[in-house]
């Protein structure tokens, strides 16, 4: 009985996520192949880097009086 147990194949789990492969295809993208495609258009460029980030502080929730944050 001892060997029949170690002969039984085990179950295999049961995935319940798709792959990112399986996600990839069936959302129709590719791997980005050129990193500059990742650069957003989101900031004007006249506009100081500290207004741009005392607005990311503002929509993450953080205050400058917070120093933790």
């Amino acid at each position: 009985m001892a060997n029949e147990l170690l002969r039984t194949p085990l179950p295999q789990p049961q995935r319940s996520h798709p792959t990112v492969e399986e996600l990839m295809k069936e959302q129709g993208v590719n791997p980005v192949q050129d990193p500059r495609e990742l650069l957003g258009d989101f900031w004007p460029e006249d506009e100081p880097l500290e207004l741009f980030l005392d607005a990311l502080r503002e929509w993450r929730g953080h205050s400058k009086t917070d120093q933790a944050a």
